[in-house]
């Protein structure tokens, strides 16, 4: 016997979706034309996740936005990641040994998650939302986790990606892989012109990638840093490693026994 959806639940799990995923504050309107339901109904979805606590009004207007308890949700799974207690306190070290903002992102599948933020010292600095996602061949942060994977993952994330691994793009990839990889970070200028802006690490479990660490605004490049200044970096992310290592594959790869290719998250623009 197949049981039927409860189509009024599945409304306001959509307009919660739609809430999670906006980049600003939405009114009925904007729920209703995107999602194709009644104002009515849209507004009664508002309204029901507005009393439970998981959305919220934007400034008392007629506009809505994530609430309190959806948000949450969301900083518990970070929470409870065990590479996130783990790497703190050399997170809080490299912030120091800095001044800039520091940040922890994972690898969920296809994607790299921001799941810690520890703000620098200095007078000007960035601060990364936590929960960015983006794809791993998206930015150094992400692209630093793929280059630390086996090349039978790249090469199945490409084809994940619709990319073919012989087409120029997609041997370009691999050879920008395999150069992050012999260096041991990457940067990421961003649209910059004075240098890159971040300065990202691998995280390694059994050798393979899992997570990076990346020292963000940071206006210097692994060539133009003062000597030894790019091996402290390293030697302190890499004492991530040497924790993680001890612990068992359940607590730090708690999603790895799934399949990539079904985690669909989606992208930060």
């Amino acid at each position: 016997m197949t049981s039927k959806i409860n189509t009024s639940s599945q409304h306001i799990f959509d307009i919660l979706k739609m809430l999670s995923e906006a980049s600003r504050p939405l009114g009925v309107k904007d729920v209703s034309q995107e999602l194709g339901l009644p104002p009515s109904t849209t507004h009664r979805g508002l309204t029901t996740l507005l009393s439970v606590g998981y959305a919220a009004r934007y400034q008392s207007s007629a506009t809505y936005m994530i609430g309190d308890i959806a948000q949450r949700v969301r900083h518990a799974f970070y929470m409870r990641q065990k590479i996130r207690d783990l790497s703190l306190p050399y997170l809080q070290q490299l912030a120091f040994m800095t001044g800039e903002t520091v940040t922890l992102n994972i690898r969920l599948g296809w994607y790299a998650v921001r799941i810690q933020t520890i703000p620098g010292t200095n007078e000007i600095i960035s601060f990364p939302e936590l929960g960015e996602v983006q794809f791993l061949d998206q930015s150094a942060s992400a692209r630093v986790i793929l280059a630390h994977m086996p090349e039978s993952d790249v090469r199945h994330f490409l084809r994940w990606r619709g990319k073919n691994e012989t087409s120029s793009s997609g041997l370009r990839l691999i050879r920008n892989l395999r150069e992050i990889a012999e260096k041991g970070y990457d940067t990421d200028a961003r649209g910059y012109a004075e240098g890159p802006v971040a300065l990202a690490f691998p995280v390694c479990y059994g050798g393979k990638g899992i997570a990076s660490v990346t020292i963000e605004g940071a206006i210097f490049s692994g060539d133009n840093m003062k000597p030894g200044e790019l091996r402290r970096f390293q030697d302190t992310v890499a004492r991530i490693d040497s924790v993680a290592a001890k612990e068992s594959v359940e607590d730090i790869l708690p999603f790895d026994h799934l399949d990539p290719d079904t985690i669909a998250l989606t992208v930060t623009e």
